[in-house]
């Protein structure tokens, strides 16, 4: 059973997972079998931008934005970042039972 899900402009750092390997994740780890955990199929999942440590240059000298920043990818302040993850625009989103 699926059904589309929204808002369109919902984002991720995780990584994508085929259907096969997350059935296989269900059945391996106890934590995914219980509580509010949810697979999602999305037919687009479009580069958003990136997160990462921003880095800003002030008169006193750098300075580093505490937590992670997620900057879309024409954002100018992106010459300041050291990236670590890849944000990624979910479009076309449908939740998918990986029931047995």
């Amino acid at each position: 059973m699926t059904r589309t899900v929204g808002p369109r402009d919902s984002r991720t750092v995780q990584p994508p997972l085929c259907e096969l390997h997350a059935r296989q994740a269900m059945n391996q780890c106890p934590h995914l079998g219980q509580g509010e955990h949810v697979a999602l199929r999305v037919r687009s999942p479009r580069l958003w931008g990136t997160a990462g440590a921003l880095y800003t240059l002030t008169a006193q000298g750098w300075h580093v934005h505490p937590g992670d920043v997620w900057l879309h990818k024409c954002d100018a302040r992106q010459r300041g970042l050291l990236a670590s993850k890849l944000v990624r625009e979910l479009v076309g989103v449908t939740i998918v039972d990986l029931a047995p």
